[in-house]
């Protein structure tokens, strides 16, 4: 392993220049948020590559909240809090339609959706993945 003059180890230099960890190391943040998104990338596009049609893994609730958390400290290190309603507009949508169910089921006695969260309804109503 050589180093470039920039003191860089060549392992370092690919995932380091990519498109989604360029705004960060322009934006000043510490290389460290680079090179931890370049390897939780890497982990997602092997997990996507093995899950296409049909799903060998399933990611659950740990996987998908350490993503959002990484998601929301990544924001917060750039100074974009504000950008992070509009990419959780489908979580707010999942959760709001879980709440309308079951606060309709309680009240009125009948359910709005064939199935909640409403992905599930629109399953069941023949859409596909």
């Amino acid at each position: 392993m050589s180093l470039a003059a920039d003191s860089e180890p060549d392992g370092y230099r690919i995932p380091l220049r990519t498109s989604l960890t360029r705004p960060i190391l322009m934006g000043g943040v510490p290389r460290n948020f680079a090179i931890l998104n370049a390897t939780t990338t890497g982990a997602l596009v092997a997990y996507t590559y093995f899950n296409i049609k049909p799903a060998r893994f399933i990611m659950g609730d740990i996987g998908s909240l350490g993503l959002g958390a990484l998601l929301a400290v990544n924001a917060m290190a750039i100074g974009e809090i504000g950008s992070l309603f509009f990419l959780g507009v489908r979580c707010y949508i999942e959760a709001l339609s879980l709440v309308l169910q079951v606060g309709s089921r309680y009240i009125f006695g009948r359910k709005i959706f064939r199935m909640a969260p409403i992905h599930h309804h629109f399953e069941q109503m023949g859409w596909t993945e």
